[in-house]
């Protein structure tokens, strides 16, 4: 290797330990408990190329030399990628063996590595980098199906459909990654049989692209789903503790119909602890208070947040909605939005107003947004509507 090729590599590797352990530092003091899987997949390919220095340059822990020559952290990627969306989307924790199975090609090579000091023959590295692309497409599906799930519950609680609320980054982020991570399997499949293994520049342009993207959205990712504090009614107190808790205890698990099997419980549950005559009661407390406050026109308002706002828990509130309105709290929101903005986009005062200004008015955070809610719920986009009103 050419002394401005090595230069040029040392470099790249710099720039790969120094972004992981400043995005990890930043994530840890940010939202440790959000972000710790997400600090583990930035910290992987940190430890690999320290360890490949390391061992380049004779450096023993425990007079064990391949500890420091170990390309297997990168493994720890796809579990921690996966991890950190279940999170995201909070399920419930896995624990014991069912987490240990998933660290398990880390462990096995670790092992052949650290304690058994396989050298890096052919079929080793053969058997690495094909363990990398099958662990890829694994994890990509896994955590698709993850995405999938969170694509019908944010309609649940959020009124907005952002890509950090739809977890869309995700979506685009895992088709990259597998992308990404397949030309460098190729590259690499390419390297098993002539010169040295992780050598060259393609991977660690590929890592270190890969590890800039990935900090960047999780530094914007908010947290999506937690308990609002606040003061609720007794009688809605005593209802939460009646609420279906849906349990998520497979991997894959059953994303088609969780929505489905969830409402239909709770519905069936509240029909028997909630009266007819306290159900009017209730709507009409929430249509009083839509009219009056107006909180559809706050951008980020959130399902749990109004809820406390009427002083119902979250899972009545919810119910009231679905049951009373036959929508989600998405379509909920929006359709009041649309139906305030119709009203401005009729009155001569607001001629003048772009569709922009109207559209945040009305508490859309983006003209397109507010062009599509408008088009689904009224049947033509804003400025026909416009148009028509004033033609007419």
């Amino acid at each position: 290797m050419t002394p401005n090729l090595d230069s040029f590599l040392l470099l790249l590797e710099v720039c790969i330990v120094y972004q992981s352990l400043f995005s990890s530092l930043y994530l840890s003091i940010q939202n440790w408990k959000q972000n710790k899987w997400m600090v583990m997949v930035l910290l992987a390919p940190a430890c690999v190329f320290l360890s490949l220095r390391l061992g380049s340059n004779g450096f023993e822990v425990m007079d064990i030399p391949s500890i420091t020559d170990n390309i297997s952290f990168l493994l720890l990627i796809f579990p921690g990628l996966y991890f950190y969306v279940r999170q995201l989307v909070g399920l419930k924790k896995v624990e014991g063996k069912h987490m240990a199975l998933h660290f398990l090609p880390f462990l096995f090579f670790s092992g052949l590595f650290c304690y058994f000091e396989v050298p890096m023959s052919t079929s080793f590295k053969f058997l690495f980098t094909l363990t990398v692309l099958i662990l890829s497409v694994i994890y990509c599906y896994f955590t698709l199906q993850l995405v999938k799930l969170n694509q019908e519950k944010y309609k649940q609680e959020f009124a907005e459909d952002g890509v950090f609320v739809t977890l869309n980054w995700v979506k685009w982020m895992m088709w990259m990654v597998t992308f990404i991570g397949a030309l460098g399997c190729l590259y690499q499949f390419s390297q098993v049989f002539s010169g040295d293994f992780l050598e060259g520049y393609p991977p660690r342009l590929i890592i270190l692209s890969n590890s800039i993207i990935l900090s960047f959205f999780s530094f914007m990712q908010p947290t999506l789903y937690k308990v609002m504090e606040g003061r609720i009614s007794k009688k809605s107190s005593d209802l939460v503790a009646d609420t279906l808790q849906v349990s998520f205890s497979s991997e894959a698990a059953s994303v088609n119909n969780v929505e489905e099997n969830s409402v239909s419980t709770s519905v069936s549950k509240y029909d028997q602890l909630i009266s007819e005559e306290e159900k009017k009661g209730l709507i009409a407390q929430i249509e009083a208070y839509m009219i009056a406050h107006k909180p559809f026109l706050q951008p980020k308002i959130r399902m749990p947040e109004l809820a406390n706002l009427l002083q119902l828990s979250p899972n009545v509130f919810s119910y009231l909605i679905n049951e009373y309105y036959g929508m989600n709290f998405f379509k909920f929101i929006n359709q009041h939005r649309v139906q305030y903005a119709a009203e401005l986009l009729k009155q001569e005062d607001y001629q003048h107003y772009t569709l922009e200004a109207i559209a945040e008015m009305a508490g859309f955070n983006s003209k397109t947004t507010f062009n599509n809610r408008f088009k689904e719920m009224m049947s033509e986009t804003p400025s026909m509507y416009r148009r028509r009103m004033i033609e007419g």
